[in-house]
């Protein structure tokens, strides 16, 4: 029972059951617990069950380490040994600054869930010794997931568009805007204006920008070195991202954009000269039109300049920006970003670097950035130190990610979703796994 096989074979399915995590819950908490009248705050419970399969896929992974042998074997690796000293010493300073100003351990817990949790499973499954057709059956699997994430996210905006009253009958509210702890809109709008935003099966636009843009690189290196993915996976994915209208989404993706191009400057400066002009070419004209029609329709002030929207981010981060003023070391666990939608004074600095300081200083905030760097240096070590295999399309288009999205992370709360988390930081986990070099036919 307690083998490779059977630990891949789990992940597999929490990886596949992640996608329909927020209809799902939806559906239990604002339709079925309703009418068995169970209170929305105390509903919250269904969440966990993400949490508890986690637990679950630790206790395989921990007994089969045990059992083979390999925990002192794996100790002994530096990639794996500092990031577990980090969020040691990580979460011991942070709850010695939460004792100093008197936060209670239930809100340390939700700083656990939304800051640290999310981080385990890289460690968990990068400290399993993975061969390369567990990391090649991984890596198919995925994405099949990313293009049933795209497919079932189409249906259900066709859904919308077609009669949206049909998604009360799964717990959805009516056409507005998100509010925690209540139905989720059956379709967004720009701050209550006219204009109609994407989310997908997601339960925020901002949401499903943060999915397609983290695994937008994964898409495109797949069909470059041919991985069985058409290019019009791709279309798909960059139409869907824009019509999100998620300004941080857009700003992420145009960083990943330039990082692409950088890459293949710097390892095949023909196709990178074959292809820089086509784009430039194609980009201008799109960003013209789309500049053009905005400005003709007015809709520019609804999609672009968002004025309520943006007033707000400015405030909330000057909030923040007086509250690490005040108090450098941290104010405490759960004072800041997520944990504003079960603490009732925590303040939301619209932002996961700022969210970071406000909560654990400046220290915490450079521990936590050490663990991101100890994974991008393991991935450029591998990637520098292997061939064009189909672990390395995985490899290079995550390290894509996690320098694209630190715009994304100045202006967001990017975390906050499960799916996108756990999904990403147990790729993470496979990416920096050893593997067995394949070469690509």
């Amino acid at each position: 029972m307690f083998n490779k096989k059977t630990i891949l074979k789990n992940i597999k399915i929490f990886l596949t059951l992640l996608i329909f995590h927020f209809i799902f819950t939806t559906f239990i908490r604002f339709q079925l617990w309703v009418d068995m009248e169970i209170g929305i705050l105390n509903s919250n419970i269904i969440n966990l069950w993400k949490d508890v399969y986690l637990l679950f896929l630790y206790i395989l992974i921990g007994w089969y380490l045990w059992k083979s042998g390999n925990i002192k074997n794996q100790w002994k690796k530096s990639y794996i040994k500092y990031p577990i000293i980090i969020i040691l010493a990580m979460s011991i300073r942070a709850f010695l600054v939460s004792l100093i100003n008197w936060i209670w351990v239930s809100q340390m817990a939700i700083w656990f869930k939304y800051d640290i949790w999310i981080l385990l499973p890289a460690i968990a499954i990068w400290a399993v010794d993975w061969s390369k057709e567990d990391l090649k059956n991984i890596f198919r699997h995925f994405i099949s997931i990313i293009k049933y994430v795209i497919g079932i996210s189409i249906l259900w905006e066709l859904i919308r568009t077609w009669n949206f009253q049909a998604l009360h009958l799964l717990g959805y509210g009516e056409i507005g805007d998100f509010a925690a702890n209540s139905k989720p809109p059956a379709y967004f709008e720009t701050w209550n204006n006219w204009i109609r935003r994407l989310s997908g099966i997601f339960e925020w636009p901002n949401k499903f920008a943060f999915y397609l843009v983290t695994f937008a690189p994964i898409l495109f290196f797949s069909w470059r070195y041919k991985q069985n993915v058409k290019i019009w996976w791709i279309v798909l994915a960059v139409t869907l991202l824009i019509l999100t209208l998620s300004r941080s989404g857009w700003i992420a993706f145009g960083g990943q954009v330039v990082l692409v191009y950088m890459y293949f400057f710097h390892l095949n400066r023909a196709y990178f000269n074959r292809i820089i002009w086509r784009t430039i070419i194609l980009g201008v004209l799109f960003v013209s039109t789309a500049a053009g029609g905005l400005y003709a329709t007015g809709a520019y002030k609804q999609i672009i300049m968002r004025d309520s929207s943006s007033k707000w981010h400015a405030e909330n981060l000057v909030e923040a920006a007086t509250m690490i003023k005040w108090n450098v070391l941290g104010h405490g666990l759960g004072t800041a970003g997520p944990a504003a939608h079960y603490v009732e004074n925590a303040t939301i600095p619209e932002s996961w670097w700022v969210q970071l300081v406000v909560e654990m200083g400046i220290v915490g905030l450079l521990m936590w950035t050490s663990f991101i760097l100890i994974i991008l240096h393991r991935l450029y070590t591998l990637i520098k130190s292997g061939n064009k295999d189909r672990i390395y399309v995985f490899r290079v288009a995550l390290i894509i990610w996690v320098l694209g999205l630190g715009a994304q992370w100045l202006v967001l709360h990017s975390f906050e979703n499960a799916i996108v988390s756990f999904s990403l930081f147990i790729m993470l986990g496979f990416a920096i796994s050893e593997g067995e070099i394949q070469h690509l036919e």
